[in-house]
């Protein structure tokens, strides 16, 4: 059963006001606590903040899931997501620094307040640059309006050329076959493939960030799941991945920003992962099994910020 109204795609819009209203209120009250000692228990308006923050940076996380953002934008909702997190972060340590001090377990309790205050304001400013990052989705980009709350439909998607279909035969698993995608070297990228992979017995990898053998980002593709990883010197850390079903041809898109990786299949974000970047590097496509790979264009797109 959803409560929610049709025109509002999650919850977000009605949680984000809460932290912002919650952590003004217990930096006050933090503050006359500092000149005026009265027993009050600013720990909770700061628990309260924690919880809401909580709240508002999951549902907004979920949410980004179910639109349809241009690869442009993706730069700014990343900005926004960090700076949520050290919101989060922020004012969860001051929540936990102020329950100590009202219980009396720290002997130096003044000095607690004013620490404490200290990072009320570090967690005022990282609120504000939340706020302003998800003010400029909305109000620049349209980011979760009427305008942009829907999936697009695949088939509109400007970067897949139609007319340009290739079929092309793996007859051995001795080696894998691999796609060059582009010579360049690329920070921050977008790959966009169609493909039709019915008659075809393995994975497949969209790799970037290639550095070597044994150092590269990595997008697999699976008959019934998809995966995010990294190879770092040989070793394989899988950081995030999602069973799905798809038939006939399918459009996958692998992006990659700063610390941020995302895979999508049709249009839908259905992985999202975290790890520090790679130096610059390569992209190729590569296939790892047998039988018969249909393509329809490859796009690289590079993401500037």
């Amino acid at each position: 059963m959803n409560f929610l109204p049709e025109w509002l795609p999650n919850v977000h819009p009605l949680v984000i006001h809460f932290p912002i209203v919650l952590i003004f209120v217990a930096v006050v009250l933090n503050l006359v606590q500092i000149f005026r000692p009265n027993g009050n228990s600013i720990w909770i308006f700061y628990l309260f903040a924690t919880l809401s923050a909580i709240v508002a940076l999951i549902s907004g996380e979920n949410g980004s899931e179910l639109l349809s953002i241009p690869d442009n934008v993706f730069p700014l909702l990343n900005s926004h997501s960090d700076w949520a997190h050290r919101a989060v972060y922020a004012i969860g340590l001051t929540t936990l620094i102020s329950f100590f001090g009202h219980f009396n377990l720290f002997k130096y309790i003044k000095i607690i307040n004013i620490f404490t205050l200290f990072i009320g304001f570090i967690s005022i400013f990282f609120i504000f640059e939340t706020a302003e990052h998800g003010g400029e989705l909305v109000y620049k980009y349209n980011i979760g309006t009427n305008d942009n709350n829907k999936i697009h439909n695949p088939s509109n998607l400007d970067s897949i050329n139609q007319n340009n279909e290739i079929w092309f035969e793996i007859n051995s698993t001795d080696s894998p076959f691999i796609i060059s995608i582009d010579s360049l070297f690329y920070e921050s990228l977008s790959i966009t493939v169609k493909l039709n992979v019915d008659k075809f017995n393995g994975d497949i990898e969209i790799i970037h960030h290639f550095q070597d053998n044994s150092n590269y980002d990595f997008m697999r593709i699976k008959s019934s799941q998809t995966l995010l990883g990294r190879m770092e010197n040989g070793d394989e850390n899988i950081l995030n991945s999602k069973s799905i079903e798809f038939k006939e041809w399918a459009i996958w898109k692998c992006f990659a920003d700063g610390r941020h990786f995302r895979g999508f299949l049709n249009g839908k974000m259905v992985t999202h992962g975290h790890i520090a970047p790679l130096p610059s590097g390569k992209t190729f496509i590569q296939f790892n099994g047998k039988g018969k790979i249909g393509i329809k264009n490859i796009v690289n797109n590079s993401i500037k910020k």
